[in-house]
């Protein structure tokens, strides 16, 4: 468990922390809420909070995981749903509108705790409960 609890950490240390805090105001075709770059002790040392939107009919609540791919920058977004968008920090569909995704067996996304995508090779690593 422990050893787990380290790899988490050396991941979420790796990528660029996306704060999720609130849904705010509605913008453009979706839910906008806010966003902050930093690191993982200071949440907004690169970049003070500002607005994202939601693909449309997505909100916060929805979001089961996201991260950014070291290849190209894009935002990847998964959704309770099973579907996952492509995006910016902060349109989270810009480049791809949401198409589905598929789970290990026996798994689904409510078993998810966390997620990160490896910017060595854009692998992307789940962790279920």
């Amino acid at each position: 468990m422990i050893l787990l609890a380290n790899v988490v950490a050396r991941v979420i240390a790796t990528l660029v922390l996306i704060c999720t805090i609130v849904v705010v105001q509605p913008v453009g075709h979706a839910l906008a809420a806010d966003v902050s770059s930093g690191t993982s002790s200071n949440l907004d040392q690169y970049r003070a909070l500002y607005d994202y939107s939601l693909p449309p009919g997505k909100s916060p609540a929805d979001i089961v995981g996201m991260g950014i791919a070291g290849s190209n920058d894009h935002v990847y977004v998964w959704f309770d749903d099973g579907t996952v968008s492509s995006g910016t920090s902060s349109n989270l569909d810009q480049y791809r509108a949401l198409y589905g995704y598929s789970l290990p067996p026996g798994k689904s996304p409510a078993d998810i705790v966390g997620m990160g995508i490896a910017g060595s090779n854009d692998h992307v690593y789940v962790w279920f409960e």
